[in-house]
């Protein structure tokens, strides 16, 4: 992403979690930076880290999600009569992170995270899923309802989880409410210092 080179292996093929969590392993050797980590990831990023987590346990010692996806909310949203439209065709230039979220959710999922550390989930307050092409009212509120299941669910993953509810937030807290996140990420750290 960003100015990042693109990944030759992804020109057609479309990522998972899996590959992902496994450049970010590979990337934090290669550069040297040891753990242990407190991982902080925004919407399916959050599916990614909790994946890596799985995988590392040793080396995970705090995590903040950020309007996090999670595995159960495909099924969740489906339940509603939703249909999203189809992920956009990898070989489409605007197309640029070529992930495959579905198949993410169900890597995430079939590794059942759970921890004893540090946790904060921090969730959207307003309503985004209105703004879905073709949704209907009934189905928005049914999304709405679901989204505010899915973060305490991922919350109670950890007996130090706790949930925070981003008021004034769109799915972009970071950059709706910036300060909650920043607070959020200085709770962890601290918390994981204190019980190394």
């Amino acid at each position: 992403m960003g100015t990042s080179d693109p990944d030759p292996g992804t020109k057609i093929a479309r990522r998972t979690s899996r590959s992902i969590v496994d450049d970010l392993s590979q990337l934090l050797h290669s550069a040297a930076i040891a753990g242990p980590y407190v991982l902080v990831g925004h919407s399916l990023g959050g599916a990614h880290i909790r994946l890596f987590a799985s995988r590392f346990p040793q080396d995970v010692v705090g995590m903040v999600l950020v309007d996090s996806s999670h595995e159960d909310q495909a099924a969740r949203f489906s339940a509603t009569g939703y249909k999203p439209p189809a992920e956009p065709d990898p070989a489409i230039e605007h197309d640029p992170d070529r992930t495959d979220m579905l198949a993410s959710l169900k890597e995430v999922g079939e590794a059942h995270w759970r921890a004893d550390i540090p946790l904060v989930v921090v969730s959207h307050g307003r309503k985004i899923a209105d703004t879905a092409p073709g949704i209907t009212d009934m189905q928005a509120n049914g999304i709405e309802a679901a989204w505010l299941e899915l973060p305490r669910e991922l919350a109670a993953r950890s007996s130090q989880g706790r949930l925070v509810i981003a008021q004034r937030s769109g799915h972009f807290v970071q950059t709706d409410e910036p300060e909650l996140v920043i607070t959020a990420i200085r709770d962890v750290v601290v918390a994981a210092r204190a019980h190394p």
